[in-house]
């Protein structure tokens, strides 16, 4: 059986009229010593008393151990008679009396985190949700996309068959829009519209690139299809081109939204592979309904 430690929870009281308390540091009792791992930062105590003085609730908590050596040299070897003895003398208070097991010196590091992270560390914020990126450019694709009801509804994930806008692929990494039909289709938009701003598109197609590069990495190689929608003045396409030319050589299709042909030709080629929600509607009705669109999968 894998030796066993016990353990309580030091606390800080500051007034005890309040009732309040504040989770300090976890304690190891054993036969010859008393360890004490404390939170990483202390500063927390101001949120229950800003009269106590950080230094000072350190002071205390490394006072434990020596608190501790003087009770069992007194003859009090029982965990729970050592606990009494350190509440009479200490200026923190304790929980009650826990157990974990560990195997060796790994598992018993990784049994104290997690005690201090489930009990003593402050709570970690929550994520926060992304951002959408907001562009002239993206909500124009968007809008004719929502023109042929291919557009996924909020709450419409990938398995609708719709274009998905802002759809994650990896922590910071996040398709403009994705829709999955047979294969996954990433779409990136970069709006280069306005002269001054050549070095950021140059680094939104560099980002771009780094998308489709993680959705081959989470689709397979076969199983995407990228492509870039930029949108660009004749000076402004020569300014970029370069960096248009190697996210083209990486695999991805160019569309210039400012021409006609190319916008024509992309909005009728997704519309092809997407479902559009009338489309659902009438199947869910019982209706005959013959698309002509590509098998969704």
């Amino acid at each position: 059986m894998s030796p066993s430690y016990k353990y309580a929870i030091a606390q800080l009281a500051a007034n005890p009229i309040r009732g309040e308390r504040l989770n300090l540091a976890i304690i190891v009792f054993d036969k010859d010593r008393l360890t004490v791992h404390s939170a990483r930062n202390l500063e927390k105590v101001r949120a229950i008393s800003a009269a106590i003085e950080r230094g000072m609730v350190e002071q205390s908590l490394h006072n434990l151990e020596t608190l501790d050596e003087m009770l069992r040299n007194e003859g009090l070897q029982e965990i729970e008679d050592r606990l009494k003895g350190l509440t009479e003398m200490s200026s923190l208070c304790f929980s009650s009396v826990g157990q974990f097991f560990a195997p060796d010196a790994d598992a018993y590091g990784t049994s104290i985190n997690r005690l201090l992270g489930q009990l003593v560390e402050p709570e970690p914020a929550p994520l926060k949700s992304r951002t959408a990126k907001r562009t002239k450019l993206l909500t124009s694709v968007k809008s004719a996309f929502r023109a042929e009801k291919i557009l996924a509804r909020k709450g419409e994930s990938v398995d609708s068959h719709r274009v998905v806008p802002n759809q994650e692929l990896a922590e910071g990494l996040s398709a403009d829009l994705l829709l999955k039909n047979g294969v996954f289709h990433v779409v990136q938009t970069v709006d280069a519209s306005q002269s001054e701003r050549a070095r950021k598109a140059i680094q939104e197609i560099g980002i771009s690139a780094l998308v489709f590069e993680q959705a081959r990495i989470k689709f397979g190689e076969n199983g995407t299809k990228p492509r870039l929608v930029y949108s660009a003045t004749v000076s402004m396409e020569n300014s970029i081109s370069p960096a248009l030319h190697a996210a083209e050589h990486q695999g991805a299709d160019l569309i210039n939204w400012d021409s006609r042909d190319d916008r024509t030709k992309f909005i009728i080629d997704i519309s092809s592979l997407a479902e559009p929600a009338e489309a659902q509607q009438r199947v869910k009705f019982g209706s005959v309904h013959a698309s002509g669109r590509s098998n969704l999968n």
